[in-house]
This record gives structure tokens, sequence and C-alpha cells, in this order.
């Protein structure tokens, strides 16, 4: 998840989504990536109203892709939308798995 701050946010929080950028990073560091091919980049994928900060903040959360665009093996949003999409007459249900 990403934060970006002073945003003026027009209306509809769906225009901010429209107006970002995609963003890049060094995915060594956190694992995500090979030392000599380190570049990932965010794509956001949904914006939100940063509750904390309050404020024309927001927050984005994006997926990982490489710079040639293929998901990155630890993005598992981009798989889990190419089975829905498969299945588009189906609702998928979220939830915290909780052990008893």
């Amino acid at each position: 998840t990403k934060v970006i701050t002073g945003v003026t946010l027009p209306a509809s929080i769906d225009d901010v989504k429209g107006r970002l950028p995609v963003w890049n990073f060094d995915g060594s560091s956190t694992g995500q990536a090979p030392g000599e091919d380190s570049e990932v980049c965010l794509k956001p994928r949904a914006v939100f109203r940063d509750p904390f900060r309050g404020g024309s903040n927001v927050m984005v959360m994006a997926d990982c892709y490489t710079p040639g665009g293929e998901a990155i093996p630890t993005n598992t949003r981009a798989a889990a939308a190419a089975a829905f999409e498969k299945m588009p007459a189906e609702e998928p249900w979220f939830g915290i798995e909780q052990e008893y």
C-alpha cells in the first residue's frame, strides 16, 4: 500500500485512481526481485480516503509487476483476478482465515 499526501480530491475517488502514475521500487531489498534485475512496478488498483491522516490524503492499494508487465510471483491478487474472470457469474468471498 502506498500513501499519497497533498492530493486535491475531486468529487469521486475514482477520478484520483485515473490520475495515478505507475510507481517503481527496488524489489531486491524486499526479496521480490533478484539483484541483477530488481525493478518492480506498482500499478494502482484501488484508492481509499486515508482514515489516519484525513484531509486530502489517500491510500493506494497496488499490484506488483515486472517492467515487462508480468505479475511478480508474490502478486497473488493477479492470479486471483484471472481466476475470477474465468467465472464471471460467481461472486468471490473473502475473509481472514481463522484457526479454532
